[in-house]
């Protein structure tokens, strides 16, 4: 959570997306991922830290859980003509 946080606030400060990856050592994917959850959230770089409160925070890590999915079958387990 607090990496999630930590690139938010660099990318809300006007700091590029791959310059965050870099000093983070993370994937500029993942910065991607981060980045997009947080405009789906309605956050806009240049708003600055303050737009990014505890409410949004909580908004952001949830569009970051995976979705519930359905359960996967192997090819063995499935019925019917092949």
């Amino acid at each position: 959570m607090l990496e999630v946080k930590e690139v938010i606030r660099l990318w809300l400060r006007g700091i590029p997306k791959k310059r965050i990856a870099a000093e983070r050592g993370l994937d500029i994917k993942t910065v991607r991922r981060y980045v997009k959850a947080a405009v789906r959230c309605g956050l806009a770089q240049g708003e600055g830290e303050a737009a990014f409160d505890e409410p949004r925070v909580l908004a952001v890590m949830e569009r970051l859980q995976p979705a519930a999915q359905r359960p996967r079958y192997r090819k063995s387990q499935t019925t019917g003509p092949r």
